[in-house]
């Protein structure tokens, strides 16, 4: 980005026509970053050919009356694709900083308290619904819980989807984060961190974790893969 370098000047001065003309009125993308303190913005218009005939885009900067032709090889992340972008691991609490965890997958809720290491020779102590459980099984179930993965970006109605499943992560030392999942039905959920729905994954994530609950509830190892 900070070697951007135009093919050539498609307008100068352009009108309102040109700007429609060119699909400024409806970008392609827009860029907004800031470099040394400074704001920048570049809105990216439609499709063209550059002077060699290779592909190219629109281009405009904000702050100047140019539209620009820029080829894509300049413009490598024109093309990328932006669910590659982000990690799909959404929150990562240590296990060492979490007191308790509500959990509520369909019609059931389980609740479970971890008693802290009284020291560094010593382990957590965690209980699900009051009872005591297995520390290794309740570790891989505290890894399962965390792998739920951010698989693609939701851009659909804030609404939408019926909740089936929520994760309360509570601090030993103040605060908590939540996860919950909405299904949007053709097995597909929303993912929703802190209330922001701005994920989707898959529902096969719930319907595995009903069945790790169970298997922790029988002294069973949680299956980590689904």
């Amino acid at each position: 980005m900070q070697q951007l370098t135009a093919d050539s000047v498609a307008k100068i001065n352009p009108t309102e026509e040109d700007l429609t003309a060119l699909g400024f009125d409806s970008p392609y993308c827009v860029i907004s970053f800031s470099r040394d303190g400074e704001e920048f913005v570049w809105t990216v218009g439609n499709d063209t050919t550059a002077s060699d005939g290779s592909a190219a885009h629109y281009l405009m900067t904000e702050g100047k009356d140019l539209i620009y032709v820029v080829t894509d090889a300049n413009l490598p992340w024109i093309s990328i694709d932006i669910n590659k972008m982000y990690s799909s691991l959404m929150l990562l609490p240590s296990i060492n900083t979490v007191s308790a965890i509500d959990l509520s997958v369909y019609d059931e809720t389980y609740s479970f308290e971890i008693d802290p290491a009284a020291d560094e020779d010593s382990d957590l102590v965690p209980h699900l619904n009051g009872e005591e459980i297995d520390l290794e099984n309740y570790r891989d179930m505290y890894q399962y819980l965390l792998s739920v993965p951010a698989e693609g970006i939701y851009k659909g109605d804030a609404d939408a989807g019926t909740l089936v499943a929520s994760i309360v992560y509570h601090y030993t030392e103040g605060g908590s984060d939540s996860v919950e999942l909405f299904d949007l039905g053709d097995r597909t959920c929303i993912l929703s961190i802190n209330g922001d729905k701005q994920w989707t994954t898959r529902l096969a994530y719930v319907q595995h974790l009903e069945s790790n609950i169970d298997k922790l509830q029988n002294g069973e190892a949680p299956v980590l893969d689904y």
